[in-house]
């Protein structure tokens, strides 16, 4: 019993390590983690058993290492989708690399990709939504 639960311990470590490096890969993928988007990783890098220094190391990291595919519930996929889409739209918008790097996370997640631009286009929507209260 103390073995499957050290093996079940053991996989979600290696799944929030992936989806944070998505995450990463995201936030990075305009060129630069913008401040807000620091922000957002910290709280999310800390909901996924991180510590601040290991967050801070990731961020400041040159490179990202995404680990290979792995399979996620219904519930992990939904979540890690939010994730990916509140750290794209932290800045304010989704340019065309954003797009695309969030796509391939998704579809990393075994999300086709007919379901993937749907979630793309939601996410767009809802920031022009939010742009044209604040304006």
């Amino acid at each position: 019993m103390l073995k499957i639960l050290n093996n079940m311990e053991q996989n979600k470590i290696i799944k929030n390590q992936h989806i944070f490096s998505s995450l990463l890969t995201i936030a990075k993928s305009d060129g630069v983690v913008h401040e807000k988007e620091k922000n957002v990783l910290y709280k999310l890098g800390a909901s996924y058993g991180f510590s601040i220094t290991e967050i801070e190391k990731l961020i400041n990291s040159d490179t990202v290492t995404i680990p290979e595919k792995l399979t996620f519930s219904g519930f992990e996929k939904s979540r890690y989708i939010m994730d990916f889409i509140r750290i794209a739209i932290t800045d304010g918008e989704i340019n065309i690399n954003e797009e695309k790097t969030i796509k391939k996370q998704i579809n990393n997640l075994g999300v086709s990709e007919s379901e993937t631009d749907e979630l793309i286009s939601m996410a767009q929507e809802e920031l022009q939504r939010i742009h044209q209260i604040v304006l």
